[in-house]
Parts: structure tokens; sequence; C-alpha cells
């Protein structure tokens, strides 16, 4: 038996041991990031008079000198005066030497915010910048405030709370804070917690809590509206869009300077869809659009009168605006909204989950196109976005939530070429472009625009005659004649011959610069198969120097195939991309990238050639 000197020197070198392993847990955690939140708490209170309270604070302990230099020196609060009251309760750097030190009065300044330049309408916005003092490497941030919203600002007490942010969070808590006789709807986003719930009577306090949150990453290919993060979305109340759609700016009235715009623009054009494309460029292109987020202004949108009369408007305002034009018009439409797939439908929507708003015209038997009101697109921006749904904001009406269907998107080329011995290529092909790929309003807008889609080997000037034998919404296909001269570049006596690629190809996606290693799931712009058959017919002067291949790769990212072998004087090329799967995991992404090396490998895309 050992003495009991040995066994107590025994567990306090165990002891020890498991401190060393958690300190160095706690390091390994923070040694990629900058900053760490040690805990992090946003309370959301409906009180019993209507008013609201959202209550944040967090402690911030800064890691290196980046993070104590830019990074997070200065907090950022925006609110609205006229509704809403900010208070900050605290203010407070603990140095790493243990000293605290306050901010002091000048550190707390109003600006006007940065996403509300040149908009008087929103001039009466604020952001309350917060310079952090004494921070250094080891300090600790502490900041607590209070936004204080009055009755009916909001149209009810929502949150749409992305549970990621700029550090890593070891402890997030949110909590939502409700009268009792209110009803909470609530749903999570690729996490998974349960709420504690406890009433005193009066207020029913829904409490989550999350532990060890990622940062944010800035890993290219993410998806637009951080579909694939950890989210948590909630909505006190019903109706709540009605509320929205209930205001005078809904009903979507004109003057007559805007009658006149739209009198004009008919004046040149017959064709419906020509006409609403072209009210579309109007707004999109005269009117600047200012991001100013809806919650900024309780929802409350402005006229389409004092939209158009002040030349700019945030994007829900230009959505109403060019549906006012549309409606003077005469073309049938709606003002719409997308959000990501799992958007609570019925009364309990959720308007924070709106990413974008778009205006959705009936042509009856010619079909639904969607509009933005700030881009111009050249597809109908809601194709083939399965996990997106688009909602109606009819005044009167309940929202409902439609789903948007996965199109076939598909580029294909066949084509027979011959090369002469001055260098000239002549021959014919066939292009078809479909689902995503398929531009379609562009066509619609300029029949001739067909000869500027290709992005190598082929350019306007050398198609010379072009026949469309099929313009439909989502498939384009189109008959090709072409004479390029001085088809050939020279380089150290050797005679390259660019090989064609069809506009919306994967290979201009930039995938040339995708690293092996990621940590988030990747979203590609579109599931695409595509399709290149070509025949180049060689004069007996030019001897063909690239090999001979067949390379053929399928992984778990989709599959490449690319053949390339003479057939007498003729050169038979084969090109094939299948990419299959819209998100891929981490684990994937190398099979992505060794798909597109080998389909953006430059020996693959041209033929060397050399003159006899």
């Amino acid at each position: 038996m050992q003495p009991k000197i040995y066994r107590t020197m025994k567990k306090h070198i165990i002891f020890l041991f498991i401190v060393f392993c958690i300190i160095n847990g706690l390091a390994a955690q923070d040694e990629n990031s900058d900053a760490l939140y040690l805990k992090q708490k946003k309370e959301f209170v409906l009180n019993t008079d209507g008013s609201m309270d959202y209550n944040y604070s967090h402690q911030l302990k800064l890691i290196t000198y980046l993070s104590s230099d830019k990074q997070f020196g200065e907090s950022f609060i925006v609110f609205n005066p006229i509704y809403q009251q900010l208070s900050i309760h605290r203010a407070t750097t603990t140095m790493a030497s243990g000293r605290k030190v306050k901010s002091p009065e000048n550190a707390f300044n109003e600006v006007l915010p940065q996403f509300a330049p040149n908009a008087p309408a929103f001039n009466n916005l604020r952001e309350m910048v917060v310079t952090h003092t004494g921070i250094e490497p080891g300090a600790t941030i502490d900041l607590s405030y209070t936004v204080h919203s009055k009755r009916d600002f909001l149209p009810a007490l929502m949150g749409n709370e992305l549970l990621p942010g700029t550090a890593p969070v070891k402890e997030l808590t949110i909590v939502v804070k409700i009268p009792v006789a209110q009803t909470l709807s609530f749903q999570l986003f690729n996490t998974k917690a349960t709420p504690v719930a406890m009433s005193d009577g009066v207020y029913k306090t829904y409490t989550w809590k999350f532990t060890n949150i990622k940062a944010l990453s800035h890993e290219i290919f993410q998806s637009k509206d951080n579909r694939l993060l950890p989210r948590m979305s909630f909505v006190v109340g019903k109706q709540i869009v009605e509320k929205i759609t209930a205001q005078p700016a809904f009903k979507l009235e004109v003057n007559d300077a805007m009658k006149a715009a739209v009198n004009k623009i008919k004046a040149n054009e017959t064709d419906p869809l020509k006409i609403a494309l072209g009210l579309q460029e109007l707004v999109v292109g005269e009117l600047t659009t200012i991001p100013v987020p809806p919650v900024c202004t309780g929802f409350r949108f402005r006229t389409p009168v004092e939209v158009w009369n002040s030349n700019y408007g945030s994007e829900p305002e230009k959505a109403l605006l060019l549906s006012a034009l549309l409606k003077q018009a005469g073309i049938s439409n709606n003002v719409s909204a997308a959000n990501f797939k799992g958007l609570q439908d019925g009364e309990a929507t959720n308007p924070l989950l709106f990413s974008d708003y778009y205006v959705m015209t009936d042509f009856g038997k010619a079909g639904k196109f969607t509009l933005s009101p700030v881009r111009l697109n050249e597809q109908d921006p809601l194709v083939s976005q399965p996990y997106r749904k688009v909602s109606l904001l009819i005044p009167g009406k309940a929202i409902n939530a439609g789903s948007i269907d996965q199109e076939k998107n598909q580029l294909s080329l066949n084509g027979k070429l011959t090369l002469d011995v001055k260098g000239k290529v002549t021959g014919s092909c066939n292009a078809t472009w479909k689902g995503i790929v398929q531009p379609y309003y562009r066509i619609r807008k300029n029949e001739k625009a067909v000869a500027g889609l290709f992005t190598d080997g082929i350019v306007n000037q050398d198609i010379k005659v072009y026949t469309i034998k099929e313009n439909k919404p989502l498939t384009l296909n189109v008959d090709y004649t072409i004479e390029k001269g001085d088809a050939l570049h020279e380089t150290s006596g050797l005679q390259y011959l660019a090989l064609p690629q069809q506009l919306g190809d994967a290979g201009n996606w930039g995938f040339s610069e995708l690293p092996s290693i990621r940590t988030e799931n990747l979203e590609l712009p579109a599931e695409i198969d595509q399709e290149y058959n070509l025949s180049i017919t060689l004069p007996n002067s030019y001897t063909l120097l690239s090999p001979e291949i067949k390379k053929n790769l399928k992984n778990g990212a989709g599959n490449v195939e690319i053949i390339i072998k003479k057939e007498g004087q003729a050169i038979v090329i084969t090109r094939n991309l299948s990419l299959n799967s819209l998100v891929l995991k981490p684990e994937q992404v190398p099979d992505l990238k060794a798909l597109m090396n080998l389909w953006l490998n430059k020996n693959y895309k041209q033929l060397i050639l050399k003159k006899n």
C-alpha cells in the first residue's frame, strides 16, 4: 500500500492535470479567434401596456491586438428616436491587470447609420457608437443597454436571431418575456434547444441557452441568407403581415408624373412583358436604393408617390412603387417577399425572415414572372430556388408561403467546325440553355443578345447567322453559323485554338481559388448539367499536338468526362460536367475541387496545333 503522502500528491497531480487540460481546451477554442464572447444575453420583453424592451448585454474577451485595435474597439446600436429610447447601463473594460475602466461621456456619439446616406426620409434614424477604452489583449468588455420601443412601433414582438456572430460565443442566453394572455410561436433552424418556461401569473418567460457557438465563417460560396447556420426565430401574436399590408402604401396610388412615365414606355412597346421589364429598368436604374432594414422603420413604408418624388427608397418601398407603375400599365401583379424554407405560414408569419422583396406579375396564359425592384436579372430570380418560398403580400388576405420548383438547369452545345489553312474557323452549332442559365429576360428585351451568350472561343462578331428555334421562360435553343477569322493564337511556334464555352458554365463561377480545407457547408449557385460535343476538322497542313485523352471522374460532388480523340482529320471533343448536389458538406469540398480542377484544366479547354 502506498503511503498517505504519495496518495495525496497523486490526487493533487491528477487535479492539476485536469485543470491543465481544461485551460488548454479553452486555449484551443480561442487560438484561431481574435475575441471570445464569454457571455452574451438577448432579452425581448412585451410589456403589458404594449410597449417593448430589448435588453442586451455581453462580456467580450479580447485575445489579439487586431481585436483590441480595430475589430471590437467600438459597438454600434441602431435605433429610431421617434419611437425608441436607448439607455446604456454599462460600458466598462476590465483590463488584463484587473483594473476597471469606464467609458467616458465623450465615448458615446450618435451618428446617422451607414446604410441611410443622402436620404432625408431616414435622417431620423440614429446609430450610437460606443467607443471602448482601456482595451488590450486580455481585456474584457462589459456592455449592457436597453432599447425601449413605444406601443405599436413594431407590428409585433419578434426576433430573427442568427446565433453565430463576429466572434465565438461561450454562452448565449435568449429570453422572451410576454404577458400570460399572449401566444409565442418560435422555430429553431440548424440547432436544437428546449426552452425553460416559467410564469409569475403576469408574464410568461421562455429561456434558451446555447453554448460554444462558432464565429461566422468568411468562406466563399455560403448561402446568401445564411439559411444553413444556427438561427432562432420567434413572433408573438397573429395576423402580423395583415397589419403591414393595411398601411396606405399598399393602396398603390400614382400621380400624374408616374402616369406619364408609364405612358412613355407603353408608347414605344406593345409586348406586356417588355413593358414590365421597361418599368423595372426605370425603378432599378433611376431611383437610388437605400438599404434600410424594414425593422428600423417599424415596417412602415412610404407611399409610391412619396418614393417617386424623393427619387430613392428602400427595397420594399421600391417594390411597392414598381407594383403601382405596373398596375397603372394594366399589368396584374402583387408585391411578394421571399425567404428560406421554414417560414411559419398563416397567422404566425415572422416578417423579419423576409430576405428579398419582389413584384410577381401575372400575364395569364403567358405565365407569371418575378421582377426585382433593386437589380436587373437576366432570368426570373426565383427560378430553381427550391430552398426558398415566396409569399404574396395582399392587403386583407392571410399570407401563404408557396414553394418554388427545382428546374432542370442545363447547358448543351453540339457543333461541327472546320479550320482552314489561313486559321479561319467556319461551321455551325446548336446551343441550349435551360433553367436558371436561360437568360430569358435579356433575350426578350433584345433577341440580338443571343450572339453574346459565349464566354470563350466565340464572340459576337464570329456569329454570322443565328436562328432562335425556341425561346421559352425555361428553355432557349439557338442555331448558329460561325465564321471566325484569326481563330488561332501563336505562342513559341505553336498554335492554340480555344474551345467554345457558354454563358452560365460552372467554369465561370470562381472555383479556381477553391481551398481544399473548409469548415462550413458549401452551397453552389445551382445544380447543373453541361454537355459539349464538338467536331473540328483540321487541314492537312496542321497537326494536333494535344494528346488524345479520356478522363472520367465521378465522386460525391458529381462527375466530369473529357474526351479528345482523332478520327482522320477530325478532332472529336466531348466535355461533360454534372454537379448534382446543391449543398456540399466540408468533407465533400475536395471532391468538388477535384472535379473543377479537371474541368478548368486549360489543356482540355483548347487544342494545341502545329503548322506543318
